[in-house]
């Protein structure tokens, strides 16, 4: 039995909340992984500072850059897993929404994609991929200059 009108917009509206908890925890994650990458960049800058007072300041900033790429790397595979489960959720919606008097979300992105205004839309999950890839050729550079000057 299909279910009626008034089923469908319950279920519309759970799995719309559904998707907005995961894009809350997808921002929190963000924000975990930023603050860490921070503390490690205060941690090696600190060390620096510190560096006649501790003899082995250069292992310690190896490893801390090394721990910086890694933790890139993570939050960059965090962000791409993000991305596929909200586009799996955001086409579920847009499947119910062909069986609701109006379309919603379709619609938002028609228009979006229609570039009426000759604005080309920059998908959030490109401009949050950046950053990790940025900070992680800094610690690469980094790393490399330590080592080659080592």
């Amino acid at each position: 039995m299909a279910p009626n009108n008034y089923e469908l917009i319950d279920i519309y509206k759970l799995h719309v909340q559904m998707a907005d908890n995961v894009s809350s925890r997808r921002g929190k994650t963000n924000q975990f992984y930023l603050t860490l990458l921070s503390a490690i960049f205060i941690a090696i800058s600190f060390i620096f500072e510190k560096q006649q007072a501790i003899s082995s300041w250069n292992v310690l900033v190896i490893a801390a850059c090394i721990l910086g790429i890694v933790i890139s790397i993570v939050w960059w595979l965090n962000i791409v897993s993000y991305k596929k489960l909200n586009s799996v959720k955001f086409q579920i919606l847009c499947d119910l929404e062909k069986k609701l008097p109006y379309d919603f979300l379709t619609k938002e992105w028609d228009d979006i994609n229609s570039n009426k205004d000759n604005d080309k839309y920059v998908h959030l999950s490109k401009i949050e991929q950046f950053l990790p890839w940025f900070l992680m050729i800094v610690f690469t550079m980094l790393l490399c200059f330590l080592i080659t000057n080592n």
